[in-house]
């Protein structure tokens, strides 16, 4: 059975390279199509396209540590387990490699295999750390879709 209701934002897990990384704050996955222009004169100056290009991206926001105390990674709701934070930034500035990159719903009761999950080949396109005085440091990462974005369940 799905997770049922409305799922929080934090119950998001991104998983990079198929490892767990942090669950997050503030997930937003934006889907597009774009459209070509085929109007032409029989259109009687109506515009006519037809759908083209699809592509995907994803801004993530987690909470921000290089290592959590205890690992455990998501069965203990801590965040990362293998794939750490400066495999991040390598894949960023030095590799430019494509990871794969997954978002699963994932709460106290665990992963149900019948909520359905999404995942693609992507290039990390942007890091930003905030580091508010007195407050929890924040990460924002964003992703451009290497080609699908597939969903699963």
């Amino acid at each position: 059975m799905p997770i049922n209701g409305v799922i929080n934002g934090s119950e998001y897990l991104l998983i990079i390279n198929y490892s767990y990384v942090m669950f997050g704050v503030s997930t937003s996955v934006q889907m597009n199509v774009s459209t070509k222009d085929i109007s032409c004169r029989e259109t009687d100056n109506w515009k006519k396209q037809l759908l083209s290009n699809r592509d995907w991206s994803m801004d993530f926001d987690g909470k921000f540590g290089f290592d959590y105390p205890g690992g455990g990674g998501a069965s203990a709701h801590t965040g990362t387990t293998q794939y750490a934070f400066e495999n991040l930034f390598t894949d960023l500035y030095t590799n430019q490699d494509r990871v794969t990159l997954g978002l699963i719903p994932y709460n106290s009761a665990g992963y149900n295999n019948n909520t359905p999950f999404w995942y693609g080949e992507a290039y990390i396109s942007s890091i930003n750390i905030d580091t508010p005085n007195e407050d929890n440091s924040t990460i924002a990462l964003s992703f451009n879709g290497a080609g699908p974005l597939i969903q699963d369940d």
